[in-house]
């Protein structure tokens, strides 16, 4: 019978009855337990986290096919195979799952982690500064005060610009990391020291000088300390300088990078001749390389990645200005010097 209907038959208000049931006390269904539950008459278990465990546990028992109470995604129920109480298993565990309070028990230590540790009360000596104490209620009980556990875990450090030790601090940017520098300072002037610069004074004493631009070698006067060109223009003149400059040095250095390059010319050419490219393989002559076994096909000889006259460079076997086609049909590979010297012309 609902509440409502109750009400309607005794003349009350629902949230009367409401008020009443929660007052009416009932002892804990897990066993051990004898905490009262109070609140609707379905409720048979009190708050605390065991008996919510035990709970779920009996749902779960109940009824193996609905959904699990308070699962987490990607888990399943599974038993411990020390004490065969149910756990959240994921998709990583092993075959034989083991819970909190049993590893807790295999390492020595209380399974509850609310209990003392097992050095409460004796005489330890800490790590840091090797005075005796007496071990605490919690663990781990290692070090005799909080100032001795911060300060192991510190690290001390000659800063890379003034040689200064230091105590180090947390910094994501750094191999290793730690903080690298004293301060802020040192790290600019490091910094600018790397980049072949003069080390800038102190924005406070700082007064602009003329000097020289990078790139046209007119005189100007810098607003700031690092300024090395006149104007926007002579700005962007350095930026593509320094940019191709970087390219150049990858062009020679790395091979892969040098053939991808090679790759998107020669189909920006043919695409200008007005002949369909060819956009795979991405690495033309690497695959040339293979397919011809490193023979060039115009003299028979070795071809090196050694830059020079000996390089490797496709060669079309029927030159673009004669008809030819660029596809795999129509490619060799060849040296450099070889591919130059046929030029438009057909055969060897």
């Amino acid at each position: 019978m609902k509440i409502v209907e109750i009400a309607r038959i005794y003349g009350v208000r629902a949230t009367t009855i409401t008020q009443l049931i929660a007052t009416v006390e009932r002892a804990c269904s897990r066993e051990g337990c004898e905490n009262p539950v109070t609140g609707s008459l379905a409720s048979k278990y009190c708050g605390k986290p065991e008996c919510k465990r035990a709970l779920w546990r009996a749902r779960d028992l109940a009824r193996p096919d609905r959904k699990r109470s308070r699962q987490p995604y990607g888990q399943k129920r599974g038993a411990c195979s020390s004490c065969g109480n149910l756990i959240w298993l994921g998709s990583k565990s092993r075959p034989d799952p083991v819970c909190r309070p049993c590893r807790r028990t295999r390492a020595g230590r209380p399974a509850d982690h609310r209990l003392a540790d097992v050095r409460y009360g004796l005489e330890l000596r800490c790590e840091q500064c090797d005075k005796l104490f007496t071990g605490r209620f919690t663990g781990p009980n290692r070090f005799c005060s909080l100032v001795c556990a911060q300060e192991f875990r510190r690290v001390y450090r000659p800063c890379e610009q003034c040689e200064t030790v230091f105590k180090t601090r947390h910094s994501a940017n750094s191999v290793t990391g730690r903080s690298r520098f004293c301060s802020k300072r040192c790290a600019g002037a490091w910094r600018t020291s790397q980049a072949g610069r003069a080390v800038p004074r102190s924005r406070g004493s700082w007064q602009p000088e003329e000097r020289a631009c990078s790139e046209c070698q007119g005189l100007f006067t810098p607003k700031v300390a690092i300024q090395l060109t006149c104007s926007s223009e002579c700005r962007r003149v350095r930026g593509s300088r320094i940019t191709a400059a970087g390219i150049m040095r990858r062009y020679y250095s790395d091979p892969a990078f040098r053939d991808q390059l090679l790759t998107k010319a020669m189909n920006r050419r043919v695409s200008l001749l007005g002949k369909p490219g060819m956009t795979q393989p991405a690495h033309l002559i690497a695959y040339l390389m293979e397919a011809d076994d490193g023979i060039c096909g115009i003299c028979n000889g070795c071809v090196t990645w050694t830059p020079g006259p000996h390089q490797p460079s496709p060669d079309h076997i029927v030159p673009l200005a004669r008809g030819g086609t660029h596809s795999l049909d129509n490619l060799q590979l060849s040296h450099l010097s070889c591919n130059l010297a046929k030029g438009a012309n057909l055969g060897k």
